[in-house]
């Protein structure tokens, strides 16, 4: 099996050769190479995904397992300590119903 391309990374992983097969062995130490394995493929195959592409599902599953997905900007969310929280400057905007009662008024002012 040595002419197979993948031959030395399943070793590695902790497959034995046999005939025409791989018997994957278990050890502590061969399942954490096999998943490091498994990270490194997921890693590359979401690195060539384009952001239209990556529906909702394989962001949820992402962020399940602790993963980032690339094109997707990290934001610092956490809260700034000892920030003060003031009023706002700024009027909030009529509310529709609000809009058209004013709208209805003018108009019945003409």
């Amino acid at each position: 099996f040595p002419e197979n391309p993948l031959h030395d990374v399943l070793v590695f992983a902790g497959f034995l050769s046999e005939t025409n097969s791989y018997t994957w062995q278990y050890s502590e130490g061969s399942r954490q190479r096999l998943q490091g394995l498994v990270n490194a493929v997921v890693s590359l195959s979401e690195r060539k995904l384009q952001p239209e592409e990556v529906s909702l599902d394989r962001v949820l599953q992402a962020t399940k397992e602790g993963r980032q997905l690339p094109h997707i900007k990290k934001i610092d969310d956490t809260p700034v300590a000892n920030a003060t929280i003031t009023a706002s400057a700024m009027s909030r905007p009529p509310k529709p119903w609000e809009v058209a009662a004013k709208s209805a008024a003018q108009q019945a002012v003409e």
